[in-house]
């Protein structure tokens, strides 16, 4: 959130309650910056690595591997 009316602390608050994070930003300069790090947070949290077994759930030809002529 950006704001030119109310001081930090509220945002602080407003960002604490809201269970988010807050950044003193004083220039627009720091904010391409605090997109990089929000995203690869986000990011981070859709990959999962672990092992994985394909199971096939519906023959189809891609699946048996016949052509089409």
């Amino acid at each position: 959130m950006i704001s030119g009316h109310v001081g930090p602390e509220t945002m602080m608050w407003i960002a604490d309650h809201g269970k988010a994070r807050f950044y003193n930003v004083t220039s627009p300069s720091d904010l391409p910056q605090i997109f990089i790090k929000e995203t690869a947070v986000i990011l981070k949290s859709a990959i999962y690595e672990e092992p994985f077994k394909p199971q096939v759930r519906s023959a189809s030809e891609v699946v048996r591997g016949h052509r089409r002529r």
